[in-house]
């Protein structure tokens, strides 16, 4: 491997270890916001309906698209049940 002599070029320049542990801090992030919208969904409906069935905590905990889970956060607020919210759900 032939190193850059351009120290400007250089401290613009990744090495492979460092573009790794950019994508995994990444990645870390957006499965953390995944987790956080997941609870924050789960929290929602246990505030609205008490014991929630560990099936439908199951299905919202399985939904990993951040839009989707943004709008069945705000279905589990204003859904009149949980049969309502789980119809929500699987669309």
């Amino acid at each position: 491997a032939q190193a850059l002599r351009n120290p400007k070029l250089r401290r613009k320049t990744m090495t492979l270890a460092e573009q790794w542990e950019q994508e995994g801090l990444i990645k870390g992030r957006r499965q953390g916001q995944i987790e956080m919208a997941q609870r924050s969904v789960v929290d929602a409906l246990e505030a609205r309906f008490g014991s929630v069935p560990a099936g439908l905590i199951e299905a919202v905990l399985g939904e990993t698209r951040l839009e989707k889970l943004r709008g069945l956060l705000v279905d589990a607020i204003r859904c009149e049940s949980l049969e309502g919210f789980a119809q929500k759900l699987g669309r």
